[in-house]
């Protein structure tokens, strides 16, 4: 139990520094900004397309195209909030969590180091290799 309420003081001690903060909250800002300004672009498409396709037809058939429109609305905006969750949580793990190890290397958590450069990125190529390259085909 000792060790845990000591990794908890450590932790909230790191969380007095600023630059952490910056780091967790960059990806998502940028991420959101970013499709909020897509969304702005695009949404009026995104909404007639799922006003084009069922359960949305059916509504409007009823007579409730008002409920049909807010429900397109609604997940439309649900979709790009899902895409601006990715995005940011891709941003996270590329560029962030290298720099975010290191500054906690460089102060609090000394006994922590990087285990080699781009190792997120080198992790996804593997997985897509073996996803794609079947061992008959000889990739």
């Amino acid at each position: 139990m000792g060790d845990v309420v000591l990794a908890l003081m450590r932790t909230v001690s790191s969380l007095r520094s600023g630059r952490i903060w910056l780091y967790v909250a960059a990806p998502a800002v940028v991420s959101l900004l970013l499709w909020i300004f897509l969304a702005l672009r695009g949404l009026g498409v995104m909404v007639e397309w799922l006003l084009g396709h069922q359960p949305m037809t059916i509504l409007i058939a009823w007579g409730v195209a008002w409920l049909a429109t807010l429900l397109a609305y609604m997940g439309a905006w649900m979709a790009i909030f899902a895409a601006a969750y990715l995005t940011a949580s891709l941003l996270a793990a590329v560029f962030v969590m290298p720099l975010l190890l290191k500054h906690l290397a460089d102060t609090d958590y000394r006994d922590v180091a990087p285990m080699g450069q781009d190792s997120f990125v080198a992790a996804a190529v593997n997985s897509l290799e073996h996803r794609f390259c079947s061992s008959s085909a000889g990739c």
